[in-house]
């Protein structure tokens, strides 16, 4: 029998995503691997082959306008490209210009993957954020690996879109309010300098309560720049309320964590945990999103990001993304072994700031994204140092006790 042509709905924060994708390109969810051995063209062509057949989420484009919008298989399996990696150090976007390729969602494909040729070798997972979010993605990757080692996969083949899901979950409808007065984490904006900049660091050790320690941290640093609310968005999987569905569809949640100048590590992990019992259903509040031309859309926008920047004063200090330890053990096969891996935050010129950490083996990667008047003149590196600096890791089991 053969098996129903894959569609879902445009929903519509993801019809937001598209625009965001247009306007900051690239809206999408970047994995990066890197390892040691071979890219076999020819392997990893009939793996990615195999993968998007198995999760038609990865071959999606969009047919329709507005709320009539949907995307659609189109039965191709993303591209497969290599690319010269030779210049980039993995640390910033400098020599990575094939990060900012869009992805032509309307008349091509919505993902890809490039080999990138350099040393280390890197194998890049591109995605646009409108059709997958991070654990779509990772589902999709998982997969691509299983068919390079020659094994069974698993697939995703469901069609619900987010508004879809959470309106199967008993939660309820709530706004999760901002402060909507919270200052840049480094200040006011200076140049005139569009797009975005990213800076990547990797953390030896583990550690304990790490997003709530990011969180404490960017606050401390924030408030050097005055006395202010500070407020960060956080993005969660809500897979867990149905166990067993395999989508790679946009099944996120973002809550606020609010962080007065009392919090501490452990009040703000207990916040996390409150707000993740609680979880609201907030995109029927997005419904009039469907109906707003997108030439409208862009207009507002740009008014908002323009008014932002001239008074520094923003909705939230950001947005901190944490999906948790990377599963680097899944990622080898075709000859190729993964060794680290880490996720570059989407490109947003109207956040003051966009970090992504992950968990690899006994290390952490944090990347941070923002606006590149924003970062000017050293400050995103020096607010990553003051970061860095205040972040503890567990003292390794057969270190000599301290005096």
């Amino acid at each position: 029998m053969m098996r129903a042509a894959f569609r879902r709905r445009v929903s519509p924060i993801e019809r937001l995503f598209t625009l965001l994708h247009e306007m900051d390109h690239p809206f999408s969810n970047q994995v990066v691997l890197e390892g040691t051995g071979v890219l076999d063209e020819a392997r990893w062509q009939e793996a990615v082959h195999a993968a998007c057949e198995a999760n038609p989420g990865s071959r999606l484009v969009q047919r329709g306008v507005s709320r009539w919008a949907s995307w659609v298989d189109s039965g191709k399996a993303a591209p497969i490209r290599f690319v010269d990696g030779t210049g980039w150090s993995g640390y910033g976007p400098e020599g990575a210009s094939f990060l900012c390729d869009p992805l032509p969602f309307k008349s091509s494909h919505s993902s890809e993957v490039l080999l990138v040729e350099g040393n280390p070798l890197r194998v890049v997972f591109r995605v646009l954020h409108a059709v997958m979010d991070g654990r779509g993605t990772l589902l999709w990757m998982e997969d691509i690996f299983r068919a390079l080692r020659c094994e069974p996969l698993k697939g995703a083949t469901c069609t619900l879109n987010d508004e879809q899901f959470l309106s199967d979950l008993d939660i309820p409808k709530r706004w999760d309010r901002k402060s909507r007065n919270c200052l840049a984490p480094t200040g006011a904006a200076d140049g005139d300098d569009s797009g975005n900049v990213w800076k990547r660091v990797r953390l030896d050790g583990r550690f304990v309560k790490l997003l709530p320690q990011v969180v404490l941290a960017m606050a401390k640093e924030t408030r050097k720049q005055g006395e202010t609310n500070v407020c960060f968005n956080i993005p969660a999987d809500l897979r867990y309320r149905q166990p067993g569905i395999r989508s790679t569809a946009n099944l996120g949640h973002r809550f606020v964590v609010q962080v007065p100048p009392d919090a501490t590590v452990d009040s703000i992990q207990q916040q996390i945990f409150e707000k993740l019992r609680n979880v609201a259903w907030e995109s029927h509040a997005l419904f009039f999103l469907y109906y707003i031309p997108l030439g409208l859309m862009k207009y507002i926008l740009r008014r908002i990001r323009k008014r932002n920047l001239r008074s520094g004063l923003h909705s939230s200090t950001g947005t901190i993304s944490y999906p948790g330890k990377l599963p680097i053990e899944n990622f080898q096969g075709g000859g190729f072994t993964a060794k680290t891996g880490f996720l570059i935050p989407p490109s947003m010129e109207g956040k003051p700031l966009f970090a992504v950490l992950s968990n690899c083996d006994d290390a952490v990667e944090m990347l941070i994204s923002m606006p590149k008047t924003l970062a000017s003149n050293g400050r995103l590196e020096e607010f990553l140092a003051g970061v860095v600096s205040q972040l503890e890791p567990i003292p390794p089991i057969n270190s000599p006790p301290l005096n």
